[in-house]
Order: structure tokens, then sequence, then C-alpha cells
């Protein structure tokens, strides 16, 4: 199991990226990230 999350976290060139979802309802989108041991005051996010 520990592999397989490993697999997933990290990018083949070695950088860590978060684990996301992104759900389309049409009119909207919903973008989920785990972000471990950040707090939300420290992210700060830009949409175009």
């Amino acid at each position: 199991m520990f592999e397989e999350i490993n697999e997933i976290m990290w990018t083949h060139n070695g950088c860590l990226e978060p684990l996301y979802d992104i759900e389309d309802f049409g009119d909207r989108f919903i973008v989920t990230f785990d972000l471990p041991c950040v707090d939300k005051e420290n992210i700060n996010l830009y949409v175009t």
C-alpha cells in the first residue's frame, strides 16, 4: 500500500505532487487538494 501512495505522490523527476481531485459540474468545478501540514491561511489561489 505504501508503494502505491508513494508512486502517486512523486512525479517522475522526483518532485512531490499533492493528491488532488477535479469535479466538473458543467457550470462549475470543484477542485480538492490534499495538503497535509499546510495552514489554510498560507494558501493563495489564483484562477484565470
